[in-house]
């Protein structure tokens, strides 16, 4: 039950974002009833970290419903998404240093903020990464245990 717990991470923000402040899915997805069920007025904070090449949780989507657990939207259009209701107005871009070039890919990062410290959707974008937990396996160019740790602290300030 793979997607089920992926899209743990979104259905909490939607539901609960009384409880949990910010969330960092890692390799997750959006589904589409999710998507269509999520209508909480309330800022939260977004980091997604997802391959390109993801071959369980597909970077495009899946919204076809191709597979049994139903459709669920690709890692652009669920960011864009999240940009739009956490109301960001500003966008940076850049590539991190390739610490690991065996590891086939390279981490493009996708900073959306606003004004306030709520206002943040972050990508980091695994250019030829899979299912990856990076640091862990897959892409080693970052620790994203680390960078989601930040993140947090970074969301709370």
């Amino acid at each position: 039950d793979v997607y089920k717990r992926q899209d743990m991470c979104y259905v909490l923000a939607c539901q609960r974002p009384d409880i949990f402040s910010a969330i960092a899915p890692v390799a997750g997805c959006m589904m589409e009833s999710t998507f269509l069920n999520c209508s909480h007025p309330d800022a939260i904070p977004v980091f997604e970290t997802h391959g390109t090449d993801d071959r369980i949780t597909l970077y495009g989507g899946d919204p076809d419903y191709s597979d049994t657990y139903g459709g669920f939207l690709g890692v652009e259009e669920t960011l864009d998404y999240w940009v739009k209701k956490n109301a960001c107005t500003h966008f940076n871009t850049d590539t991190l240093p390739d610490a690991d070039p065996t590891d086939c890919s390279r981490v493009v990062r996708e900073l959306y903020h606003g004004n306030q410290s709520r206002q943040q959707v972050w990508l980091y974008k695994l250019v030829g990464g899979r299912h990856d937990w990076p640091g862990a396996w897959g892409n080693m160019d970052v620790q994203i245990s680390v960078e989601i740790w930040n993140f947090f602290r970074g969301c709370m300030q």
